[in-house]
Order: C-alpha cells, then sequence, then structure tokens
C-alpha cells in the first residue's frame, strides 16, 4: 500500500514542478527558513491580504529569494513604510547580503534611511532620464555633492540635474 501512495505522491508532485517528495520537502525547509529569516514565521497560515505593510516587503523578499539568486532589483521596498518597518527591511537586507554573499540593488527615493545604514556600499545617484550623477562611495558623496548630510543629496541632485550629470560625465572622461 505504501508503494502505491509514495507512487501516487511523486506523480502528484511531479505533474505539479515540485519533483519529487525529498525536493518538496526541501522546498518547504527552504520556505520556513526564509520566513524564519524575514520574520514572518508567526504568519504562515495568515492570508497575504490581512498582512502589513512591511510584512508584505518581506514576502515578496522571501519570494524573490527562493531561487536563491546572486543578484536582486528591488525597485523601492521601502515605499509605503513606517521608520520601523523600514529599519527592519534595511537589516534584514543586509543580514541576507551576508548570509547568502548576494547582491541587493535598491531603487529608492529615501535617501535618509538607504544612506543612514552601514550595509550600503555604493551609491549610483541619477537625474531625470536616467542620467547619472554620482557613483561612488557614501563617504564621498560628502564631497561631491559639497554638503553635510546624507539627506540632502536628494535636495542637492534635483536642484542641479545638468550641472551634477555634468560633473559625473567629466570625471568619467578623465578617468578613461
Amino acid at each position: 500500500a505504501n508503494a502505491t501512495k509514495d507512487a501516487g505522491l511523486e506523480f502528484v508532485f511531479a505533474s505539479y514542478g515540485f519533483g519529487n517528495v525529498d525536493e518538496y520537502q526541501y522546498k518547504i525547509e527552504k520556505i520556513d527558513d526564509l520566513l524564519d529569516k524575514l520574520n514572518l514565521s508567526l504568519f504562515k497560515q495568515s492570508l497575504v491580504g490581512r498582512l502589513s505593510g512591511g510584512q508584505s516587503r518581506r514576502l515578496d523578499i522571501a519570494v524573490q529569494l527562493l531561487n536563491e539568486p546572486r543578484v536582486i532589483l528591488m525597485d523601492e521596498p521601502d515605499s509605503g513604510l513606517d521608520i520601523k518597518s523600514c529599519r527592519e527591511l534595511y537589516e534584514i537586507l543586509a543580514r541576507l547580503v551576508a548570509d547568502k554573499n548576494s547582491t541587493i540593488l535598491v531603487i529608492t527615493h529615501n535617501t535618509h534611511m538607504a544612506c543612514k545604514y552601514p550595509y550600503i556600499d555604493d551609491l549610483l545617484f541619477m537625474a531625470s532620464q536616467g542620467r547619472i550623477c554620482f557613483y561612488g562611495q557614501k563617504e564621498d558623496a560628502l564631497n561631491y555633492f559639497n554638503i553635510n548630510d546624507l539627506d540632502d543629496i536628494y535636495n542637492a541632485v534635483e536642484n542641479n540635474q545638468d550641472y551634477f550629470v555634468e560633473k559625473y560625465n567629466n570625471l568619467v572622461n578623465r578617468r578613461v
């Protein structure tokens, strides 16, 4: 009887793209691990629509991480989050990068949160129409934009887009 049950399970798993029972178990363990790392284990049985904004963002991250990508692109993952949820999000991203040796590219307008934490390595600031106006270390950005606080970068770029785009292009052309 077990052979028939196991064969039936194998057929169902294969039909739905799960491979075999062992593969399915591995995926369940992987999901549980991700939910734990993203502080979502308590919500495992919850409907997605009942999750808070921060929980939904963390669930989005978990889905992206299922296939263990080396590079993850996140478009405004902190949008609409309160400060506590935003801080947790960046702390989780930092742990994931350290654990998986992955690269996470974050697109955000929230320079305050993105620049304040030590786990952001390089900054890329863009002006309208995708024009690059800075790429480099956070520490270099203060001098480059002639500001005292990284919070002021957005205003500096917004008010002087053409100037910073030209400045960046001149720097790049001198390096070549």
